[in-house]
């Protein structure tokens, strides 16, 4: 099953996942604020800055060349700014990455992802699985 969004905020959640599955990283960086932080629990991923940010999907796309999120059940704004989403990603590297994964198994991480927006721009996102 993949909900889809109904809200504004809940659409631009959705944008984000369409826009990292086929690495529109123009799009991205115009959606990511210049100041986003990013973090991901438990793996130790913590970082502060929209070049940064893009910089790490792209290092992704490097070793994960088939990475993206599916299998989403949940997109729901849970106030004026946030939206949380269940969903999996995961992908195939094409070596270990610690961590993560190891070369050549899948990668399927079921997170819960919470996605904070102002004036229309993503400021803070931070998934856990």
């Amino acid at each position: 099953m993949d909900v889809q969004p109904m809200t504004d905020l809940e659409k631009l959640a959705d944008a984000y996942i369409t826009a990292y599955n086929t690495e529109d990283y123009d799009y991205l960086g115009g959606l990511l604020d210049e100041n986003i932080r990013m973090r991901h629990t438990p793996r130790g991923v913590d970082n502060t800055g929209a070049a940064p940010a893009i910089q790490m999907m792209r290092d992704f796309t490097a070793i994960l060349p088939d990475k993206g999120f599916t299998q989403r059940t949940l997109i729901k704004q849970v106030s004026d700014d946030t939206v949380v989403l269940r969903h999996t990603w995961g992908g195939t590297p094409l070596a270990d990455v610690p961590g993560f994964g190891t070369k050549g198994e899948l990668i399927a991480l079921e997170l819960v992802t919470f996605m904070t927006f102002a004036d229309g721009r993503l400021v803070d996102y931070y998934d856990f699985g």
